[in-house]
């Protein structure tokens, strides 16, 4: 029996001081005005939603985005913000407001099959319906995860690239397309590029290395070595012999054709790599 008081002493303590400080803390009694707001009912706004979120206790909050679930939105608008792509298709996030805006975000997000994520571009405003599948507390505002979306087939347009001139491609013009692209959008068209010629492109000798079995291996970078903002990027590999490799010097400008074999993405900056290289005497 004294085992047993002892056990159950600090519990009880525990208890009476919990007590003591929600009194003075000015506890008050939630009743179902309070949990269950007007702004649940019918088609829901992500602008309430982030009202709710300033303005709601966290009990409250916890019981509005519980009875969120499930619940349709209805032609909400954003912005895309980045398409990932993932195992069954692409991952969409949207920025409700404007990029103009300086903050940004990924506000909403949801999964889409491949035929709508590559068509659809980064920054492109969005208006899409469906079903709340959960809430989050991101930050400033709510992250809501939507499912069953639908988009209006009219904002679903056409993005393959049909028309791009591939033809006397450069290397800052591949580039600059490629900064703006969402991830579904770079994976098709530098799928386009593999195979395309490349006639007589300027960069500078980053480093010759020896290859493992045999053969040597150039990098060259794009950008000017007398760019105050040039950090030596690798932009370029390909192939030389070694009659070649031996004479480079390093940031030594040169000029060469080739045809492009693969093309990757490296923390944003993007990587070529050439094949039946020439190089300009």
């Amino acid at each position: 029996m004294r085992a047993y008081r002892i056990f159950y002493l600090p519990l009880l303590l525990a208890l009476l001081i919990t007590l003591f400080v929600g009194i003075g803390c000015g506890f008050k009694k939630s009743n179902s005005s309070e949990i269950e707001s007007p702004q649940t009912q019918g088609s829901i706004s992500y602008e309430i939603m982030k009202s709710n979120l300033k303005s709601m206790t966290d009990i409250q909050w916890n019981n509005f985005t519980e009875k969120s679930k499930g619940q349709e939105i209805s032609l909400w608008e954003g912005w895309i913000d980045e398409i990932i792509k993932t195992v069954g298709g692409y991952q969409v996030f949207i920025d409700m407001e404007s990029p103009s805006n300086s903050r940004s975000a990924s506000d909403v997000l949801f999964e889409v099959p491949n035929n709508i994520g590559n068509r659809l571009k980064k920054d492109q405003k969005i208006i899409f319906s469906g079903k709340i599948n959960c809430v989050k507390n991101l930050f400033e505002g709510p992250q809501v995860q939507i499912m069953d979306v639908e988009i209006p087939p009219e904002i679903i347009a056409e993005y393959d690239f049909k028309g791009e001139d591939f033809e006397g491609l450069t290397f800052t013009t591949i580039r600059t397309r490629t900064s703006s692209m969402t991830e579904a959008q770079y994976d098709i068209y530098t799928k386009k590029l593999t195979d395309k010629k490349v006639y007589e492109w300027t960069g500078w000798v980053c480093e010759v290395k020896k290859r493992f079995l045999f053969g040597y291996k150039i990098w060259v970078d794009m950008d000017s070595p007398n760019d105050a903002f040039n950090v030596q990027e690798k932009d370029i590999c390909f192939e030389v012999p070694e009659e070649i490799s031996v004479k480079l010097q390093k940031k030594q400008k040169i000029t060469f054709s080739g045809q492009i074999e693969s093309v990757w993405n490296k923390s944003s900056n993007i990587k070529m790599e050439i094949t039946d290289v020439s190089i300009k005497e």
